[in-house]
């Protein structure tokens, strides 16, 4: 395990100027990376806007089935750039030490025409986590110091795209080399699948969940209805055990959508901990 250090993250950033609070849209923020001005809290939302709007792009674009194996590599060659420039910058951001500009410019760039072309035209949506740092810092320490209680993760899956932060962060922490992200599909009125910004979302969950230790991140628990959906889509690819995690809310919010049939064990409501597995 590489933990981050418990230090006063407001005290070293600042807190977080109104204008990061807006709405932005992919070929401006593209654009942006290559004036990227220092401004920590601008070039954090940046990330995740990116990440937003290419994965929902990915998603529900309706040439997915039709797109070639040489399309589906640039593409998942993108989302493995935006993933790791995320892992990076927010490892450091957490620890204290900024964000690299150069390292995003240097890493996201090369994929642009890609992004640009498979993500998403709508402006971005507001983010839940963008001024709550500390929030975020606190269930990421809890879950450091729980770790003994918890046992070994192996795999991480962000519920999309909210979650993309603390899944950044864990995964550095965790030191597990990349984060899935999966979200519900919401194509058409009562669609509610479980989708991967992937040619194959099966092959994709298999390959993150069949045997491993998995850790569902979400960023906050309203309805609960979208964490459930992951999780118990999850526990189909039969992995060793499934722990939950919630930044904003509380395990019985999801527990209570997550089928009865379940093992369900809370590590304490404030902790934001949970776990699920068949009997």
């Amino acid at each position: 395990m590489n933990p981050i250090p418990s230090i006063d993250l407001k005290a070293r950033y600042g807190r977080t100027p109104d204008e990061v609070y807006g709405i932005g849209y992919l070929d401006g923020l593209i654009q942006s990376l290559e004036r990227l001005e220092g401004e920590v809290h601008s070039n954090r939302e940046k990330i995740f806007r990116i990440a937003q709007l290419y994965i929902d792009g990915v998603i529900e674009s309706k040439a997915n089935r039709k797109a070639s194996y040489e399309e589906w590599e640039a593409k998942d060659s993108a989302l493995r750039a935006i993933n790791y420039a995320g892992m990076q910058a927010m490892d450091s951001f957490y620890r204290g030490e900024g964000i690299n500009e150069e390292q995003l410019r240097e890493t996201i760039l090369p994929h642009a025409d890609t992004i640009l072309r498979h993500g998403s035209l709508r402006a971005s949506k507001k983010r839940h986590l963008t001024g709550v740092v500390d929030s975020v810092q606190d269930r990421i320490l809890t879950l450091q110091r729980s770790l003994e209680k918890i046992g070994p993760l192996d795999s991480i899956v962000a519920v999309a795209s909210g979650a993309l932060e603390p899944a950044y962060v864990l995964a550095k922490v965790l030191e597990i080399p990349e984060v899935a992200a999966a979200r519900l599909s919401r194509m058409a009125k009562n669609d509610s699948r479980v989708k991967t910004p992937t040619r194959d979302t099966d092959r994709y969950l298999r390959w993150h969940c069949e045997g491993k230790n998995v850790l569902v991140v979400e960023d906050i628990a309203l309805e609960g209805v979208s964490m459930a959906k992951v999780l118990k889509k999850a526990i189909e690819y039969n992995p060793k055990r499934v722990v939950g995690l919630i930044i904003k809310g509380k395990p019985a919010t999801v527990l209570g959508k997550v089928s009865s049939k379940l093992y369900q064990r809370t590590l304490g409501e404030n902790t934001g901990i949970f776990e699920v597995k068949r009997e």
